[in-house]
């Protein structure tokens, strides 16, 4: 992707990114209930925070730190 603000080429990184480590991490324990033939307690916790990282996780340059999408402030004035 390239970036509308400053011209960066390259994939865009997650943001905040302990976040998306946190929603990986708090899967672990509901898996290994479950294969372990136990009911995965936590198991809507886990949901829970997965949903809210959907919703707060967002893409953004590299290199300059503006989200994906964003307009450049340049074109804008006149």
């Amino acid at each position: 992707m390239r970036c509308t603000r400053c011209g960066y080429r390259g994939k865009p990184r997650p943001e905040p990114l302990w976040l998306l480590l946190v929603t990986v991490g708090i899967w672990i324990v509901p898996l290994a209930f479950l294969a372990f033939g136990y009911w995965p307690f936590l198991l809507l916790p886990a949901i829970a925070v997965t949903v809210w990282a959907v919703f707060a996780i967002h893409l953004q340059c590299p290199a300059c730190g503006a989200p994906r999408g964003a307009k450049n402030s340049a074109s804008r004035t006149r």
